[in-house]
């Protein structure tokens, strides 16, 4: 092989390895994207199913526990993601006249270790979530880690119909790991295309 056959090679071989880079992490993005306007209409979706007098009418307290209306929504957000394994948690979260993030009702069984009670504090609230409140716009986040793992969330504002302030967050929590696992299998493909030129 002559020098400048060798000098080909090589360029052809970074070509290869550079586009093969470029196309990968635009894989990637497009798949995140994807997967996170999957999650927030399943979100939306979710939330329908739900009245916004009976969310707005929880108050974050141990008096919800005998509510019709929290028992209630208790039970629809059991029976979803018990219907809906991919889904780890789904709840209401709610906030304070002081900026303190609870939980208003979530999917766990009582018995749970990961059971959150009406009015169980949320101190690991990002700034994103507590801008929910405030901008009445839904997001996803993550992944971000909490007490009980790391997790891809789409977060979704329920607003009172009577006054029209958010009166609470829907939220749907994605396992991060599932989540990434998902786009790496996107851009698996384009890996092996890259070997295969090589």
């Amino acid at each position: 092989m002559t020098r400048g056959s060798e000098r080909l090679l090589i360029v052809g071989i970074i070509l290869i390895l550079l586009s093969g880079a470029a196309l990968t992490f635009w894989t990637a993005r497009n798949e995140d994207s994807r997967l996170r306007e999957d999650l927030l209409s399943k979100c939306r979706l979710v939330k329908e199913g739900f009245s916004a007098d009976e969310v707005a009418g929880l108050t974050g307290t141990e008096a919800d526990l005998s509510s019709p209306g929290y028992l209630a929504v208790k039970a629809e957000l059991m029976r979803i993601r018990f219907a809906d394994p991919p889904i780890r948690f789904l709840y209401f979260m709610g906030q304070r006249p002081d900026g303190t993030i609870v939980f208003l009702a979530d999917s766990e069984n009582p018995e749970s270790n990961d059971y959150s009670p009406p009015g169980q504090d949320y101190p690991e609230a990002s700034d994103a979530l507590r801008d929910v409140f405030a901008t009445n716009q839904e997001i996803t986040e993550g992944p971000a880690p909490d007490r009980w793992g790391t997790w891809v969330s789409g977060l979704i504002p329920v607003t009172d119909p009577g006054t029209g302030r958010v009166a609470a967050v829907f939220g749907m929590d994605i396992d991060a790991r599932n989540w990434n696992i998902r786009i790496f299998l996107a851009w698996l493909p384009v890996i092996i295309a890259t070997l295969i030129l090589l």
